[in-house]
């Protein structure tokens, strides 16, 4: 006898998020590893799930670490200004922390090169009122 799975929630520890019923097989089988899109784009992406995400964003007080903006989660497919950001190091792939979607396009910009940025800070410095 096989033993019946209930599908529908995440499988990701300490997320209840629905699944997408496509989500819910593999190749034709019951998947035991179902996730939601959130935990699957996290997972793909940094390796890490919803509810891990959701714990450093509070112990960063819902701040963004440059900018000091106050950050929010939104759902999958969705911008804001001020949503989270999961910031990683192109290099090695590690997370560093949690951003604004501004402060992150910013790093990304000056690829990841803290010499660039100091230059530009110089830069606006200099050239602040003309």
């Amino acid at each position: 006898m096989t033993e019946k799975i209930n599908f529908g929630n995440c499988r990701s520890e300490g997320c209840s998020n629905p699944t997408r019923a496509r989500d819910r097989y593999k190749n034709g089988v019951q998947s035991y590893e179902a996730r939601c899109l959130s935990c699957q784009g996290l997972m793909k992406k940094y390796g890490l799930t919803a509810p891990e995400r959701d714990a450093m964003l509070v112990a960063q007080n819902n701040k963004c670490l440059i900018c000091n903006t106050k950050i929010f989660v939104i759902k999958h497919g969705h911008t804001a200004r001020h949503a989270a950001v999961v910031d990683h190091c192109h290099s090695t792939g590690v997370v560093r922390g949690i951003l604004c979607g501004q402060c992150n396009i910013g790093l990304g910009a000056y690829a990841d090169d803290p010499n660039r940025m100091r230059e530009a800070a110089k830069y606006l410095e200099r050239k602040r009122y003309g």
